[in-house]
């Protein structure tokens, strides 16, 4: 499709402005792009509450953990809200 048809189609008649529009389209297509997904697995320790993140980790697309019971990996859902966020009273060990 050319810069022409675009114009057409959506009704522009500016061409530097379609091309600064495409320009962004491509740009925001190419950081939406998921490059370079890896798995970092890592066993839950009773009473350990913070892990250790890799240091070429960039995001966390999701968490997902294995249920013992049927051996299949549930997906761990993002929160919607703000976590109520309570004191921290335990002494420093």
């Amino acid at each position: 499709m050319t810069v022409l048809e675009i114009m057409e189609r959506s009704g522009m008649t500016k061409s530097k402005l379609a091309v600064e529009f495409i320009k962004d389209a491509m740009q925001l297509i190419g950081s939406n792009s998921k490059d370079n997904m890896g798995i970092w697995t890592t066993n839950i320790i009773k009473g350990i509450r913070d892990y250790a993140i890799p240091a070429d980790c960039h995001a966390i697309d999701g968490i997902s953990i294995l249920d013992s019971n049927d051996d299949r990996y549930k997906r761990i859902r993002r929160l919607t809200k703000d976590p109520t966020m309570m004191l921290d009273n335990s002494p420093e060990t």
